[in-house]
């Protein structure tokens, strides 16, 4: 018998006829159905944030009532994927995260809406039309949506590898020759344990020969297509040599013969996924290579997957560093970031390659237009960076086509010639006394905008005195007026804070827009084209109620 002693809070769980019928149409379905519930939490601090372990923990619970294979648990064990299969899915909806969950052979996707806040599931709602055919809808049970996920991996649809040797060599330089891992199904290939690498290669020039054997690891998921993997071998030992090598990893193995020769002018290989190659220093780490499962334009609300390629050339000692990719703005602002090697490289011996994989969320608001990502690293203790920060690449963010779909409240109405009000979310409906409420609005330009406008947001009793307010410019003034483009749909997010003596009861909330110089108002226009008294549009009243 096993027994642990905790001072934890209990909650009543459902039992009998009170257990979700989405659990009872689960059981109904082909034993073996591999299955996925979403949101199964909500960062990857499970232990701290006071909402995912119970939530899993939930989840897990209701396992017993249909008996289907899952992907996510909780216990005091940790399966091998779990890390990885938690940072998916938190990712989750996104073509990254669903090419997983069809690596892990998952077959059915249940979003449980009411976990979300309106506003989340109508941004879903937009990403997961956006994901279709990948993800086929069935209908929902109650709140909770069911999505199909087309097949996952085949048999027969099995990676090969092929090796890339170039023909030239810098002088002096590393030479790099790189594993070409080709993943023809379109779902990811998902490896339980991650797969090693051995390449034993000879140079041979005149009488004299080199032979060495190197090692590494291979990513635990390799995305459809092209993976790419550099390794790197010393400089060209003479003007002209003969390499051969065997590249040998599980069941995959290639050979490759190449004579190489050296050239000032000699340039990477390309391949048909995006990858690039840098000499970016860090000390003792270098920035080789870097791959993107993308080309350069991406949607507003996708996820961006980085693959850092780090050779350690020197000695760690006890510091304990961090890399970490940003995502930049046109206007130097930082738009997303993630940190953190996914291989400590304490681990690396000097001259190895450690892969290091970054996953960044472009934000669902984020204006379209051109973007920057960089990468660096810095000590963890002291925050101090090594090396600069180096640009990975250009991309552009654009929107989702069907983004209006998305706002809770819709409502349009014009500001003046040429902005558009196209409706607004609450994060909170009713709100609560004492609390904070975001207000997101949504605008738009049929024009272009030539002046810099401040957005006034209003929450008022019946006597006309405001309980709450926000004046600001748009997004914080990250995203003014005059840089709108025409068509774009800005998304702006006000917060108001509603004082603890608040009354119970009705208030109206209005928003609107004025000149910060003058305080003047742009003029309001029904959806008939008539003036709006007092330049503003009215919302929909708000219930407030007592704290409890």
């Amino acid at each position: 018998m096993e027994y642990i002693a905790l001072p934890v809070n209990t909650v009543p769980v459902e039992v009998g006829d009170k257990v979700p019928p989405i659990y009872r149409w689960l059981s109904a379905q082909e034993p073996g159905s591999v299955t996925v519930e979403l949101p199964s939490l909500f960062s990857l601090n499970i232990l701290s944030d006071n909402i995912s372990a119970p939530l899993l923990a939930y989840r897990q619970y209701f396992q017993v009532y249909h008996w289907q294979p899952t992907v996510m648990g909780y216990s005091g064990f940790y399966p091998p994927l779990f890390w990885h299969t938690a940072r998916y899915s938190l990712r989750f909806p996104s073509e990254v995260s669903v090419n997983y969950l069809r690596g892990l052979g998952v077959r059915y996707v249940l979003v449980h809406s009411d976990d979300l806040s309106p506003s989340q599931w109508a941004r879903w709602q937009v990403q997961l039309t956006n994901l279709e055919p990948l993800l086929r809808p069935l209908g929902h049970v109650g709140e909770t949506w069911i999505y199909e996920l087309s097949p996952a991996v085949r048999e027969k649809e099995r990676l090969t590898l092929k090796v890339r040797c170039p023909e030239e060599a810098k002088p002096g330089e590393t030479y790099y020759v790189y594993l070409v891992f080709e993943n023809p199904s379109a779902a990811s290939h998902v490896d339980l344990d991650r797969r090693s690498y051995r390449v034993h290669y000879t140079w041979q020039w005149g009488r004299e020969s080199v032979e060495e054997e190197i090692g590494g690891k291979l990513p635990s998921v390799m995305n459809p297509g092209q993976t790419v993997i550099p390794v790197a071998l010393p400089p060209l030992p003479s003007e002209k040599a003969q390499l051969t090598l065997t590249v040998e990893s599980s069941d995959l193995s290639a050979t490759a013969e190449q004579v190489v020769q050296l050239s000032a002018d000699a340039v990477p290989p390309s391949f048909d996924t995006p990858f690039f190659t840098y000499g970016a220093d860090f000390p003792p780490l270098r920035l080789t290579h870097a791959a993107f499962w993308h080309d350069d334009v991406y949607q507003a609300g996708e996820t961006i997957e980085v693959t850092l390629f780090w050779q350690r050339i020197g000695s760690l000692g006890d510091r304990d560093v961090t890399s970490y990719v940003h995502l930049i703005d046109a206007q130097g602002e930082k738009a997303s970031q993630h940190g953190g090697f996914s291989d400590s490289p304490t681990g690396w011996q000097i001259g190895e390659t450690g892969i290091d994989r970054h996953l960044l969320d472009i934000p669902f608001d984020a204006p379209p237009g051109d973007y920057t990502l960089v990468a660096g690293v810095y000590e963890r203790d002291t925050q101090k960076h090594l090396g600069k920060t180096t640009t990975l690449r250009k991309i552009v963010v654009e929107q989702p086509g069907n983004l209006p779909d998305v706002i809770t409240h819709p409502q349009k109405t014009k500001l003046g010639d040429a902005i558009y009000f196209l409706g607004y979310d609450l994060s909170a409906e009713p709100c609560t006394a004492g609390e904070r409420v975001k207000l997101t609005l949504y605008w738009q330009a049929n024009a272009p905008v030539h002046e810099d406008y401040t957005v006034f947001t209003h929450l008022s009793a019946s006597d006309g005195s405001f309980i709450a307010q926000e004046d600001g410019p748009p997004r914080d003034g990250h995203h003014p007026t005059s840089q709108w483009r025409v068509g774009e749909v800005v998304i702006d997010q006000h917060v108001w804070s509603i004082p603890e003596d608040t009354l119970p009861g009705w208030y109206q909330p209005a928003i609107g827009m004025y000149e910060l110089s003058t305080g003047e108002r742009l003029p309001v226009y029904d959806e008939n084209g008539v003036p709006v008294e007092g330049s503003l549009v009215l919302l929909a009243p708000v219930e407030v109620r007592a704290a409890e």
